[in-house]
């Protein structure tokens, strides 16, 4: 896997650009089979879902094939009888019990990895859906975002942490974690907000695009960071 395989409209040099996390993946996942682990992102998707924001919603439109898969019985049954998505019940701790043996040209992992305890339990059992091309998507919070040290320096950083997060992870320690458990780097960057302003007024659109490019690139939002998984023969006839 190189840079090529990358969609060069979006982010063929995702290194050096500022980019928007939805639209990014949202051109990974065009025309491809596509699993998304956590899918259900936050406890408002039903809000998302009507709003547009929702991106798992919004991957059903681009890609060939999706199924999600998330660990709320509850939710999941909604998502497959109200608004009839593949997801499956799942713990991505423990994808071995996950009820499919599909393999997928892309899985994303967003905004995930900072939520798991064991994130070596995952990144094992998310190479029993790759086939030899597969790349995998993570993006994560970056603990260097600017607004996250004023905080931190204001000795206010509790007011921005999301009680569900138990990790912060650098360029740095995801690439050493990812070493370990058996993946190669394809590409990374780093993203400076989720979508387009497009819903604000045009000064806040400026503004928030003006600000984003200001930012040194290593203080913005989140990271992203694609990787392909090391495969042992079996996965990688698959």
């Amino acid at each position: 896997m190189n840079k090529e395989t990358i969609p060069s409209n979006t982010f063929s040099d995702l290194k050096y650009k500022y980019v928007y996390r939805t639209p990014a993946i949202e051109a990974i996942c065009e025309d491809k089979s596509v699993l998304n682990l956590g899918c259900l992102c936050h406890s408002n998707w039903e809000q998302q879902i009507q709003n547009r924001t929702w991106l798992h919603g919004n991957l059903c439109n681009v890609a060939s094939s999706i199924v999600g898969i998330d660990y709320l019985t509850e939710d999941i049954g909604r998502l497959q009888t109200k608004y009839g998505y593949e997801v499956l019940l799942g713990d991505v701790m423990n994808l071995d019990n996950v009820n499919t043996d599909k393999t997928f040209d892309v899985i994303v992992c967003g905004e995930l990895i900072e939520h798991i305890e064991n994130p070596g339990l995952m990144l094992s059992g998310i190479k029993r859906f790759c086939h030899s091309k597969s790349i995998v998507v993570f993006t994560t919070p970056n603990p260097w975002w600017l607004r996250r040290c004023n905080l931190f320096f204001a000795q206010r950083e509790q007011y921005k942490l999301n009680p569900e997060h138990v990790m912060y992870y650098s360029y740095w320690t995801l690439k050493a974690l990812m070493e370990r458990m058996g993946y190669q780097e394809t590409i990374y960057g780093y993203y400076g907000a989720e979508l387009e302003p497009y819903q604000a007024s045009k000064l806040r659109q400026l503004f928030s695009k003006a600000l984003i490019h200001i930012t040194p690139q290593s203080m913005q939002r989140g990271l992203f960071f694609v990787a392909t998984p090391t495969l042992n023969n079996t996965q990688d006839d698959g």
